[in-house]
């Protein structure tokens, strides 16, 4: 073999050099790469470990009670998404479909409203309507009168 080596194979004097070089230097670092993932897997756990607990008042309206306390006798809870953040406890709406725009309920009662979201009270019976309603397309909330 020549000693100055082809433009295939590195000469004793340059390319070989480098190649073991490395070659080893990766064999011997094998072991930092599992440090470095364990080190990575162990700071996941403890950032999810620190992270606090919710509030004991999650869940819980302005006035501390639940939701579903509020709902008057004989009516389900069903959360809305509400485009209108002016939503109060107490309002009146009646509950149209997006896709056809037909009013689905009249007169529920708003008993709870965050922002994006409202909770309102319907009959039993009108519930499917109002979900098959949320999954075609949404429903639209309508101010309405106090009966």
């Amino acid at each position: 073999m020549p000693a100055s080596g082809s433009s295939t194979r590195p000469g004793p004097a340059r390319g070989r050099a480098a190649i073991g070089w490395f070659l080893t230097t990766r064999y011997r670092c094998r072991g930092l790469r599992w440090i470095a993932a364990a080190g990575a897997a162990m700071c996941v756990l403890i950032v999810l470990g620190s992270s606090s607990p919710e509030p004991p008042e999650a869940g819980l309206g302005q006035s501390g009670t639940s939701s579903a306390s509020r709902l008057p006798n004989g009516t389900r809870g069903v959360i809305v998404d509400a485009a209108w953040d002016g939503f109060e406890a107490g309002d009146i709406v009646d509950v149209h479909a997006v896709s056809t725009g037909q009013r689905i309920v009249a007169e529920a009662e708003v008993t709870d409203a965050t922002s994006g979201e409202a909770v309102i009270a319907i009959q039993p019976d009108q519930v499917p309507e109002v979900i098959n309603a949320i999954a075609t397309g949404g429903v639209t909330l309508v101010l309405a009168p106090p009966p």
